[in-house]
């Protein structure tokens, strides 16, 4: 994204509502530019030149005599030019001579430093956006980034159809790429039936076809919705859409063809080229099981809430009852205590008959109680946990959500039922450990569901577990670009994006602005114009 000082690089006209904030930030005129345009041109020829070389300086373009002036873009220059203010309203009623135009258009070029783009620059622009055209999403994206580009250099740019030829060639070319990375990692056979596929029409009282019912958006948070979801993406996995090996095509580009396959009725998409509608619809399918992966793990994760909170809610309504229980015990026992006529071995065995021995001892802490109420909500937690049992959960094998996650399906593809006595309760946090170790073997098992389901739901937050096929959730490694292409396109990734290789270099520049910026702050705040207060906050009048 361009940053807020180059919004106007590339304008052909300016905007008729050019604001004062505008003018000030992007067309303001030095006292050297003041001076050097009282010197080299009469007082009659100075707006001119004026417009010219502000125009310039923000856009990369110079103005043929049919442009349109804002009236506060030549209100600003008349005032700081001390000239008289006009009500011209394009730059032709300035320039009745073309050889005037032509001698301020070149005065301007000469001095903002700005010179022609020749057949080298244009060659090394077209190298430049075949590195940018891999993360474009359209044309106009390049042709923006070739206007950056140019501009950066200080050089003029050149006609919209210069470099809309060299955007559509890198665009072009990038696409025939990823077409041909997917012939080549992609069999055949593979493409043609998933096309026959997604184009079939589905089961069901609904009726439409396959690509269809992908493209509808998930409901709302309920089972229904998590359970379509989850259908959804058994479907795209049947269709091995999550292994195929698409990392050749950025991800810009693949959910700008995603969405073009979103956008159009499924028969007009049918009617695109092979090519095209190959390449179209195997992006589609593979974001849309990513975007559909990072739903379920949204709506999961806010099931794992609802229970909890439902336990926790529950937890403070036994709390409340035992409350009553313990201050109805605690007048039963001082009645015993305090009986007259009662010996104290009588008063000994009637609080042993009012508090058993063999009363198992109960949870004090909230957290613990909120543990147990969740173990004794098994079912809901195996119906959430069976969601996750499609998924490739991923992760380190040290870590211990990893560790239950397996630990959990082995028991489950044997068809147990009870905790094992000899399970190594280890894996699981200690907090679940005497839960794990009660008698009852089939509780114990379900508190290792319960400790399973949080403990997945903490490890996808803190990237402890991933799923491949996933934006939000995969493998952080996956986010970078991989070291041996970095280490191989390193400078020219730097080149096209305007960067500097060099920290120092780019430290100097920033520690410049900051040192500028501060020392506008500090004669805006000497003429009044703002005000810092003890606490540090900035006021504006």
């Amino acid at each position: 994204m361009a940053g807020f000082h180059l919004r106007f690089v590339g304008s052909k006209e300016l905007p008729k509502s050019l604001s004062d904030f505008d003018v000030e930030q992007s067309f303001k005129l030095s006292s050297g530019d003041i001076a050097a345009i009282r010197e080299r041109f009469r007082t009659d020829r100075r707006l001119g030149a004026a417009v010219q070389l502000v125009v310039l300086r923000a856009t990369g373009r110079v103005l043929d005599r049919a442009t349109y002036l804002p009236r506060s873009l030549l209100r600003s220059l008349c005032h700081s030019l001390v000239l008289g203010e006009t009500a011209i309203a394009s730059l032709k009623t300035i320039y009745e001579r073309r050889a005037t135009l032509y001698d301020h258009q070149k005065w301007a070029r000469d001095t903002a430093g700005i010179s022609d783009a020749d057949d080298a620059v244009l060659a090394e622009l077209a190298i430049a956006l075949a590195e940018l055209s891999n993360t474009a999403v359209s044309v106009d994206d390049l042709v923006q980034a070739a206007e950056r580009w140019l501009f950066d250099r200080r050089y003029l740019l050149p006609s919209d159809r210069v470099l809309r030829d060299l955007a559509r060639e890198s665009f072009a070319s990038t696409e025939a790429l990823a077409m041909a990375g997917i012939k080549k990692e992609i069999p055949a056979s593979v493409r043609k039936n998933m096309v026959s596929a997604v184009f079939s029409p589905r089961r069901g009282r609904t009726g439409g076809t396959m690509l269809e019912w992908l493209k509808t958006p998930p409901g709302k948070h309920s089972p229904t919705t998590l359970s379509e979801v989850s259908e959804k993406i058994t479907y795209l996995k049947t269709l091995e859409v999550d292994k195929w090996p698409l990392s050749h095509i950025s991800t810009a580009r693949m959910r700008a063809y995603a969405q073009a396959v979103a956008n159009r009725p499924p028969f007009d998409t049918r009617r695109l080229s092979d090519d095209t509608q190959m390449l179209e619809v195997i992006c589609f399918l593979r974001v849309t099981l990513l975007d559909l992966t990072d739903t379920l793990m949204y709506l999961t994760g806010r099931r794992v809430n609802d229970l909890y909170r439902h336990a926790s809610g529950r937890v403070l309504s036994k709390q409340a009852r035992t409350a009553v229980e313990y201050r109805q015990q605690r007048d039963e026992m001082r009645l015993i205590i305090h009986a007259e006529g009662s010996t104290s071995d009588e008063k000994i065995e009637a609080l042993k008959k009012l508090i058993p021995n063999d009363e198992p001892i109960a949870a004090i802490g909230h957290s613990a109680l909120v543990r147990q109420s969740l173990i004794d909500d098994t079912t809901k937690v195996t119906s959430l946990l069976n969601v996750f049992s499609d998924l490739e959960i991923k992760g380190d094998a040290a870590q211990r959500p990893l560790k239950q996650v397996m630990a959990l399906r082995e028991l489950d593809a044997k068809g147990i039922k009870e905790l094992p006595a000899d399970f190594d309760v280890s894996i699981v946090d200690p907090v679940w450990h005497e839960m794990l170790n009660v008698k009852d073997r089939s509780k114990a098992f379900a508190a290792l569901k319960a400790a399973t389901m949080m403990a997945v739901r903490h490890g996808f937050r803190s990237s402890r577990l991933w799923v491949d096929h996933s934006w939000d959730y995969r493998n952080r490694e996956d986010l970078l670009i991989p070291p041996a292409q970095w280490k191989k396109d390193r400078l020219r990734l730097i080149s096209a994006l305007s960067l500097n290789a060099d920290p120092e270099k780019f430290l100097t520049r920033l520690y410049a602005h900051l040192e500028a910026g501060l020392q506008a702050l500090s004669e805006s705040v000497e003429a009044g114009e703002v005000s810092i207060d003890d606490s540090g906050l900035v006021h504006l009048p």
